[in-house]
């Protein structure tokens, strides 16, 4: 269960953006953070450890670079009370590893389908842990729905 929502927040985690130029364009950047299950970059990776497709074309990965600069990872949790205590327990715990991973790295929180709390970067990591409902909320949500949480998660990070 705690393996399975590990690679789910993984590869929830897995921040992939590209930048369609049109036809002429021959490279592409495609920036991914690929981490393990303590937040460490995974090392001994090269080129071929990828694949990459375009419809039913497949496309080589000609080159990569580590980026072990300072990170900034906003976490979404869902505090809904259909969740299980085992699921709670689960996310505490996962939140825990990764705050614990590099101390270079700045986290934010957002609490979604719970009580309102919301941590941005910068704050006192122990501010996030303490901001993460333990027990399921009485009545209905006051915070935003999954979704609305990611999309205010993605304001914090400001203006590109």
């Amino acid at each position: 269960m705690v393996r399975g929502f590990l690679l789910f927040l993984l590869l929830g985690s897995l921040n992939v953006v590209a930048a369609a130029q049109g036809t002429a364009c021959k490279a592409n950047e495609f920036p991914v953070g690929i981490i393990n299950i303590k937040g460490e970059p995974f090392r001994g990776l090269n080129p071929s450890s990828f694949t990459a497709h375009l419809g039913r074309n497949h496309l080589a990965v000609k080159s990569m670079t580590f980026d072990d600069g300072p990170r900034r990872i906003a976490l979404v949790v869902d505090a809904s009370k259909k969740l299980n205590e085992d699921t709670r327990k689960a996310e505490r715990l996962l939140v825990q590893t990764l705050l614990g991973a590099r101390k270079e790295d700045s986290y934010a929180l957002v609490v979604a389908r719970g009580p309102e709390h919301t941590v941005k970067f910068g704050e006192d990591r122990k501010s996030i842990l303490e901001a993460i409902p333990q027990e399921p909320p009485a009545g209905k949500p006051q915070n935003p729905g999954v979704l609305d949480a990611v999309a205010q998660a993605l304001q914090m990070f400001g203006t590109p």
